[in-house]
């Protein structure tokens, strides 16, 4: 009775119900969050979201973003990379996450196979495991894209594989602060995601760091395109990106999260 009490909500809790199956209502799960002394939302989206759900006291909702450490990212990004060798002559896209249906990765499939129709010259990898693993995989053999799309599998170490990339997409229809879409930040890697959670934290209300896309296929298509058609906007977000590594500094994060648990 006499601790103090803190959820963390990583996930914008109206377009992921991860939480409903736990509690017996809505009502039932309010009265729970009622009893923390704080709830941590790590993106300013997430809190919105989480407000407007719950019939939660506002002051007790706050945000701290994750801490990210850019220096182990540098450091592990440096690995001898033997598994995917990146082929020069292409422009290689590159995204990580689960293989399933939050991801969405069965439109960044189909995305990129109307982008090699149309006949640029680029080729994507995946990293991660999931259950959508065999619908992916035989689209990929139905459309004779073996040779330009690979699924990697997971990987203990990610970074070397975003430092592949030339463009890192993320094609989800729901985030909480995304984690791949910092290490792509912290790695200097120009990216186009899809509008969720804490995307427009990270990049830009107005796409200053990264091209953020309305949350469909055509957009984010359009959005790559974008990004492969105009070299110089491609180099300007280049040097977008680096200047907004600065937000992931894991001293400052790690201090507010201290200065929380001392109040």
């Amino acid at each position: 009775k006499n601790s103090k009490k803190y959820a963390w909500i990583h996930v914008d809790l109206i377009n992921q119900t991860k939480s409903s199956g736990v509690f017996r209502g809505l009502k039932n799960e309010s009265k729970v969050y009622n009893k923390f002394d704080k709830i941590v939302c790590v993106s300013k989206v997430v809190k919105e979201q989480f407000i407007k759900k719950y019939n939660i006291n506002s002051d007790k909702v706050i945000v701290k973003y994750n801490a990210i450490d850019k220096n182990e990212i540098i450091e592990k990004s440096m690995e001898e990379n033997t598994e995917y060798i990146k082929n020069e002559k292409t422009i290689t896209l590159g995204s990580i996450g689960r293989l399933n249906a939050q991801k969405a990765y069965d439109r960044l499939l189909r995305i990129t196979n109307k982008l090699i129709k149309e006949g640029y010259n680029i080729s994507l990898f995946i990293v991660g495991e999931g259950t959508s693993k065999n619908e992916l995989d035989q689209y990929i053999i139905d459309n004779n894209l073996q040779d330009n799309i690979k699924l990697l599998g997971f990987k203990s170490n990610p970074y070397k594989y975003i430092k592949c990339c030339d463009i890192f997409v993320c094609s989800s229809i729901a985030e909480g602060f995304s984690t791949a879409v910092s290490e792509a930040i912290v790695l200097g890697i120009p990216i186009v995601t899809t509008d969720c959670s804490g995307m427009k934290e990270m990049l830009g209300n107005n796409n200053e760091y990264g091209i953020v896309t309305k949350n469909n296929e055509e957009a984010l298509y359009f959005g790559i395109k974008k990004m492969l058609d105009d070299k110089k906007l491609f180099i300007n977000y280049k040097n977008a990106v680096i200047k907004r590594q600065s937000m992931f500094d894991l001293k400052k994060t790690v201090l507010n999260v201290e200065e929380l648990l001392d109040e």
